[in-house]
């Protein structure tokens, strides 16, 4: 119980300052010293994936013209190239913020401009690379650009427009947003109307099942 009350003063440390902590404590008796070795090693594991993550993000900054195709007439091909680029740089600095909290997710201007085109595209256009945007846009750390991402989601389904394909790939992640739940609610009437909802049906029942509250109550919408 002790350790236990003691390990409750890593909550806001830096890792640094973890690894201090934990080495201190294990050489004077306070914890047990292959518990801190334990911890020690995930948190330098925690560490060296950041620096992988941080490097990767510096690579993609590289490319100063990654986006350009958006602003600008260009093919197709540019087009999806360039939103495919916008995911990747999404999803890397989401990741690298789970990864430590300390890590700052806020995008730079180039990409915040990036996203406004992204999330201006006409919702059947480059549906899938629109949506794997979405997808990170709806689970992004920060506020503003979460709330983005909902506002275009409820435009589209306020216009009646459903893509099975998107809702498929959001409701098969490891986490799925209170108000996705919500809008699946909300629009279950629309939902339901449409011939593909038997597809995305099984995946609210498994999250049901694991006792998720919001996919309990979205269940019982389309029953």
């Amino acid at each position: 119980m002790e350790q236990k009350k003691l390990l409750k003063n890593l909550a806001g440390k830096t890792p640094d300052e973890k690894i201090l902590l934990l080495t201190a404590w294990a050489e004077s008796g306070l914890i047990d010293a292959d518990m801190a070795g334990e911890m020690t090693s995930k948190i330098e594991q925690r560490q060296n994936q950041k620096q992988r993550q941080l490097k990767q993000i510096k690579e993609f900054e590289k490319d100063v013209h990654a986006f350009d195709a958006l602003f600008k007439s260009s093919t197709a091909g540019a087009k999806e190239m360039a939103l495919e680029k916008l995911q990747q740089v999404l999803r890397l600095k989401r990741k690298a913020y789970l990864t430590d909290r300390y890590f700052n997710a806020e995008l730079s201007p180039t990409e915040r401009c990036a996203l406004t085109a992204a999330l201006s595209i006409p919702p059947t256009a480059f549906q899938i690379q629109v949506g794997d945007i979405l997808i990170e846009v709806l689970k992004y750390p920060i506020k503003k650009i979460k709330m983005r991402g909902n506002e275009y989601l409820n435009q589209i389904l306020g216009k009646g427009i459903i893509d099975i394909s998107f809702w498929v790939r959001l409701l098969n992640r490891k986490y799925v947003a209170k108000r996705q739940w919500q809008q699946l609610i909300e629009y279950a009437p629309l939902f339901k109307g449409y011939a593909g909802v038997a597809v995305i049906v099984p995946y609210i029942n498994e999250w049901a099942k694991k006792g998720d509250p919001g996919a309990i109550e979205a269940l019982k919408a389309y029953q």
